[in-house]
C-alpha cells in the first residue's frame, strides 16, 4: 500500500491532496473554493459511506494527505467515522481536521484525544484555515481548538488592492514557520514580500527602500 507523501515544507501545501465530507446543505463548496484558490487538489464527498470508499481506492493510486470532516455528516457520527479510519492500515498517514458550527471546548477536547489533527469552529475565515492546515503538516498543531472571529475587517475596494499588488510587502515576524506562511499568502493574494526577523531590522531595511505596507508582529526581538 502506497502511503500518503509527508509534506515537508509550507511551500508544498500546493500539491495537497484534500477530501472534504460534509452534507449536501453545508459550506463545503466555500472550502472547496478556499482550498482551490491555493492550489490543493480537492475532492468532495457528501457522506461518511462514500468518503471511506473513496479514501480507500485512492490510497493505492495518489492517497489523500488530508480529511476535513463536518461534525454533522450524514449516515454516520464524525467520531464514528475517525474510528473506521484509524483501523484501517491504509489510511494510517491520513490527517483529519474536525469542524463544528458552534464552539464547545469539550468537543474540542474529545476531538484531538479520538485522533483528530485539529478541530475548528465556524465561519472559516480563509487566513484561520490556510494556517491551520499548515499547523498540521508542519507539526505545530497542538491547539485543541481553533476559534475563527465572526467579525472580519472593512473590505478594501476592487482598484485599490488592485493598484497596492505592485507594492512590496516587508513581514516583520521572528518565527520562520510563520514567515513562510505569511510570505506564501501573500504571494497567492498577488504580492511580493520581503521577511526580516525583529524590529532594528524592520528600521534598517525600511531606510534603504520603500514598502507599500508593513506587517509587524507585536511582539518582536531586540525591537517590539
Amino acid at each position: 500500500l502506497q502511503k500518503a507523501a509527508p509534506v515537508q515544507a509550507i511551500e508544498d501545501l500546493a500539491n495537497v491532496k484534500i477530501m472534504v465530507i460534509d452534507g449536501p446543505q453545508s459550506s463545503a463548496t466555500m472550502l472547496q473554493e478556499y482550498l482551490t484558490a491555493w492550489g490543493m487538489r480537492c475532492t468532495r464527498a457528501d457522506s461518511a459511506g462514500r468518503a471511506l470508499e473513496m479514501l480507500s481506492l485512492e490510497s493505492t493510486n495518489t492517497p489523500f494527505n488530508l480529511a476535513i470532516v463536518d461534525l454533522f455528516i450524514p449516515d454516520m457520527d464524525a467520531f464514528e467515522f475517525i474510528r473506521i479510519v484509524k483501523q484501517r492500515q491504509e489510511l494510517a498517514s491520513l490527517h483529519l481536521i474536525l469542524i463544528n458550527s458552534t464552539h464547545h471546548a469539550e468537543l474540542g477536547e474529545r476531538a484531538i484525544k479520538s485522533g483528530f489533527a485539529a478541530y475548528l469552529t465556524h465561519p472559516l475565515k480563509q487566513s484561520r484555515l490556510f494556517d491551520c492546515i499548515a499547523r498540521v503538516f508542519t507539526g505545530n498543531a497542538t491547539a485543541q481548538e481553533v476559534t475563527l472571529r465572526k467579525h472580519l475587517p472593512p473590505a478594501v475596494s476592487t482598484d485599490n488592492f488592485q493598484a497596492h499588488r505592485k507594492s512590496t510587502i516587508l513581514v516583520a515576524e521572528d518565527n520562520p514557520a510563520n514567515q513562510k506562511l505569511i510570505a506564501m499568502q501573500l504571494k497567492t493574494l498577488g504580492f511580493h514580500a520581503i521577511t526580516v526577523g525583529n524590529g532594528l531590522e524592520v528600521v534598517e531595511v525600511y531606510s534603504t527602500s520603500r514598502y507599500g505596507l508593513i506587517l509587524m508582529d507585536c511582539q518582536m526581538p531586540q525591537m517590539d
